[in-house]
């Protein structure tokens, strides 16, 4: 039986156990990323948000779900050591191993390492949806219209 999410006294949730239906592909778990290398902090593959951020993004997901589409998060809460890695990263800038695939033109210390960016994740207030077609979803949806508008 799943824990209650709402009694977790962290205030935090996992978003794929809040929001079922949700795409997560948490890159900065993998070396697919600007710096080449998982970052500090990422145990695991998953999506930490707090409860009232999970909960205006489930509303947001619900509503774009019944029309075939789905919600697909690249990154939520990010921990201060990460922040740090980033920072560290991009002082150092002769790791360019990954320049001419996600950089080609910017040199490192410009790759979103504003504080402003930086301290909304820390701070729970930033989540990185991209809207995914879901041709699956949408094909249903259109069926249960069409036989609501034919009764």
């Amino acid at each position: 039986m799943k824990a209650d999410i709402t009694m977790d006294s962290s205030g935090f949730v996992l978003l794929a156990e809040y929001i079922p239906h949700i795409i997560q592909e948490i890159r900065y778990y993998s070396t697919y990323i600007f710096i080449g290398e998982r970052i500090d902090g990422y145990e695991e593959p998953c999506a930490l948000l707090t409860v009232e951020a999970a909960r205006a993004l489930k509303s947001v997901s619900n509503e774009l779900f019944v029309q075939g589409y789905r919600l697909k998060v690249y990154d939520a809460y990010r921990p201060a050591c990460a922040v740090k890695h980033f920072v560290l990263w991009g002082i150092e800038d002769q790791d360019i191993r990954m320049k001419p695939y996600f950089y080609p033109v910017l040199m490192p210390l410009v790759v979103k390492l504003t504080k402003n960016y930086m301290d909304r994740h820390m701070k729970n207030k930033d989540v990185e949806p991209l809207l995914s077609y879901d041709k699956d979803i949408q094909a249903a949806s259109l069926k249960k219209i069409n036989r609501m508008n034919t009764k």
